[in-house]
């Protein structure tokens, strides 16, 4: 994590300090295993805490979220169904995303 980042956190009220990984039950064991690992490294409640410090600024894109953040695509929306699922997180209006010039959904905190 960056430094600003870090001390960033500490200015925002919503942070996340446990939250179990997204797998199902009929995710393959390595898939499991990785998500058990995300949480145990704390990982997890880094990649929701980035978000949401991202997300305290305004709504935005899934690909302007990993811009700002670091994180893939593919982790940013992971993470933002898994805080959609605790009520940390909502879907907001639709966009023309800067990134892919394409309309796409924003998150908001809740």
């Amino acid at each position: 994590m960056f430094s600003d980042e870090a001390n960033q956190l500490g200015l925002f009220s919503t942070q996340v300090t446990d939250l179990d990984c997204n797998s199902k039950h009929n995710d393959p064991t390595t898939s499991v295993a990785a998500g058990a690992e995300m949480k145990a490294s704390g990982s997890l409640s880094r990649h929701h805490n980035l978000i949401i410090s991202v997300l305290s600024e305004r709504q935005q894109t899934n690909m302007e979220i990993a811009a700002k953040t670091h994180l893939t695509q593919n982790q940013v929306t992971r993470r933002m169904t898994e805080l959609e699922r605790r009520g940390i997180a909502k879907r907001g209006r639709i966009v023309t995303c800067p990134y892919l010039q394409r309309q796409a959904g924003t998150w908001r905190i809740v």
